[in-house]
């Protein structure tokens, strides 16, 4: 019982992380509509450039700034309706209405604590005190936490009640209904307690923001190697919130506000135009380009000169939309994922790179922003806005990285002799007979008496298929009835070994397997 509610406590934090990617990705979409504009809206991309002066372009640029900032803006309440909606399994929609209605009652509720205990601030000294805006609502500046919190007390209240059954007289309200409901109340009763506790957050949070930025040059490096050792466990996305939206990422006094996290204070220099702080962007794209753009890369290269020669072709696509995806867009998982579960060794090397990666490219004063770390980046966020980024430092310590990155996956790879794509046999190695690649039998096949002659559900544990045949594990392979799985149109039975058994089904075995699958498991 202990194991199984650590798995799920441990699913649970896995399925928050993924939530955490529909904002994000938004995010990264309208950074690249406010990188655009803002870049050639700028006095020195104009000079340049000067038919960029265009008014009409301008407008245009200018419009697309305006867009671009939407995301940063509203980035808490986008938290707080994506967390239920990406948790729960039914109703999603009411549940992403919740989150809103929730966010909104908490920062309502927190307003009336601070209007009733005389804490509200001076307009003028929001941020000093710690305090914002929130739909013209002033409340305590929770920044991307406070959706959190909404969005999780919603995940668990619409668990909970979306399928209530209330009272006749009161029946209207059941179900789904009775979600909104309870989160209104709950919610305000939570916008009460959290001007008590937030002083715990606030510590927590900083005492994060202390050790990263305490550690000087390798607060980077801690970030970075952090946020790709947690990656293979879902919650990498936690540590990269806590950096880029919260204190934990620094502070900065920009146009009079102070702003909180990375990814915000770049967001809002951009948006005024004024220089780019360099110890915002150490925790950003910068630090992933040259694994990203390079490293990776080299990594699928080294892969694809360790597989056999027969057998190149045949990885040459996979490797390649892997690049593709990882180099331009900053998406790694394809090339990750052929290593991560082979070795740990690589994976661990991977981690350092990564950390050193977001180390050295302060170090050499490169400035460039945004989430993603590609090439895109590369060129909206770096080239395009101008030599003050010294975007061509990433093109000598990505030189360096690909370098490193081939030698040591090739090394490694042909050393230990890992599996990696192509090394292994890619051939079926079952020797298919003629009259089985042809066999197709006439009608259906009776697969709830197959079952039967397997020994019944209860003993069939696992099952797969290949070209002609069906692949099962089962716990007593010697019960099974082969004269009764022939009567039923199989063509032949083997028996690998105690539990494995391959029944001979012909060209219609793919049928027969999502038959087998929908009644064993359905």
């Amino acid at each position: 019982m202990k194991n199984k509610k650590k798995v799920s406590f441990w699913e649970f934090f896995q399925g928050l992380g993924k939530t955490f990617m529909l904002p994000v990705a938004l995010l990264a979409f309208m950074g690249l509509l406010l990188g655009i504009g803002s870049s050639f809206s700028g006095e020195s991309t104009i000079d340049a450039l000067p038919f960029l002066g265009n008014r009409f372009l301008q407008i245009i640029f200018r419009f697309m700034s305006t867009i671009g900032a939407f995301a940063f803006s509203y980035l808490p309440v986008m938290f707080a309706m994506a967390i239920p909606l990406g948790l729960v399994r039914k109703e999603k929609g009411i549940a992403a209405f919740s989150g809103f209605v929730g966010y909104t009652i908490m920062n309502l509720s927190i307003n009336f604590y601070l209007t009733e205990n005389n804490l509200l601030a001076d307009p003028e000294a929001l941020r000093e005190a710690g305090q914002g805006m929130v739909f013209g609502i002033q409340t305590i500046e929770m920044g991307v936490l406070g959706g959190i919190i909404a969005g999780l007390v919603v995940y668990q209240l619409h668990k909970r009640f979306y399928t209530i059954q209330l009272p006749d007289s009161l029946s209207f309200f059941s179900g789904v209904r009775f979600v909104p409901i309870i989160t209104s109340l709950v919610l305000a009763v939570v916008g009460l307690i959290i001007p008590i506790i937030w002083p715990v957050f606030a510590v927590v949070i900083t005492g994060i923001g202390t050790l990263i930025q305490s550690a000087g040059v390798f607060g980077p490096f801690l970030f970075g190697a952090g946020e790709r050792l947690l990656l293979p466990f879902g919650l990498h996305h936690i540590l990269v919130a806590m950096v880029r939206f919260t204190e934990a990422g620094g502070s900065a006094i920009i146009d009079g506000n102070q702003v909180f996290g990375a990814l915000n204070i770049f967001y809002a220099e951009l948006q005024q135009g004024i220089p780019i702080s360099g110890d915002a962007t150490a925790f950003l794209s910068q630090g992933k380009m040259p694994t990203f753009i390079f490293g990776l890369p080299a990594a699928a290269l080294a892969m694809y000169h360790a597989a056999t020669p027969e057998n190149r072709h045949k990885i040459k696509g996979l490797l390649i939309s892997g690049v593709v995806a990882t180099a331009v867009t900053g998406i790694t998982e394809p090339i990750e994922f052929l290593f991560l579960f082979i070795s740990p060794l690589l994976w661990i090397f991977h981690v350092i790179m990564t950390g050193l990666g977001f180390m050295i490219m302060p170090l050499v004063g490169v400035v460039i922003g945004n989430t993603d770390g590609g090439l895109l980046d590369f060129l909206i966020f770096g080239v395009m806005q101008g030599n003050y980024t010294r975007w061509w430092m990433v093109l000598v310590i990505g030189a360096i990285w690909f370098a490193i990155y081939y030698f040591v996956f090739k090394t490694v790879i042909l050393k230990f002799d890992l599996k990696t794509p192509g090394r292994e046999k890619l051939t079926d190695e079952t020797e298919y007979t003629e009259e089985e690649t042809h066999y197709k039998k006439k009608g259906s096949y009776h697969v709830p008496e197959m079952i039967d002659a397997l020994g019944g559900a209860q003993n069939i544990e696992v099952v797969d298929n290949c070209i002609t045949r069906l692949r099962l594990v089962l716990k007593q392979g010697a019960i099974v009835d082969d004269n009764k799985l022939k009567e039923l149109g199989a063509l032949g039975v083997v028996h690998l070994g105690e539990n494995n058994v391959q029944v001979i089904i012909g060209t219609k075995v793919t049928s027969v397997r999502n038959e087998l699958d929908s009644l064993l498991y359905d």
